[in-house]
């Protein structure tokens, strides 16, 4: 009974990723975050920094995927590499916060999202894996 279970789970974990490109960008966050999806808006702050919880009220913790932020940036927070440069020299200097940690690449980025619930980051699609929970797929 427990084999069909999780052959069934596999089943519906691998069909729900099927209408995903391969080159799109996913945001994840840990599979057993309750969340489902996250509006553009929230996770434009999350970014930003001008929040530090998911809109549950859970804690976040965004992590920035180097190879893959100028795209990104330009769809989520409009921001190209410069700007937000800026952007977060100015938050650090005035106290306000600091830049989400940055990470090489998308299977660095799924395995601390993995280990961490109240992680989130974006990744290249054809890394998703049952290890994290897709929660928006790039406009």
């Amino acid at each position: 009974m427990k084999i069909i279970f999780k052959l069934i789970l596999c089943f519906a974990l691998v069909s729900s990723y099927t209408s995903i490109s391969l080159a799109d960008i996913v945001v994840v966050v840990h599979p057993g975050n309750p969340l489902t999806s996250l509006e553009l808006s929230n996770i434009k702050r999350l970014f930003l920094g001008k929040t530090t919880k998911f809109s549950n009220g859970d804690a976040a913790v965004p992590f920035e995927n180097s190879s893959q932020k100028t795209i990104f940036h330009h769809q989520i927070t409009g921001k190209e590499v410069a700007q937000l440069k800026a952007y977060w020299a100015r938050r650090v200097f005035s106290g306000k916060g600091f830049p989400p940690k940055e990470i090489k690449d998308s299977g660095r980025v799924k395995t601390l999202i993995a280990n961490d619930p109240t992680s989130i980051g974006y990744i290249d699609s054809a890394a998703v894996d049952p290890t994290v929970k897709v929660i928006m797929i790039l406009p």
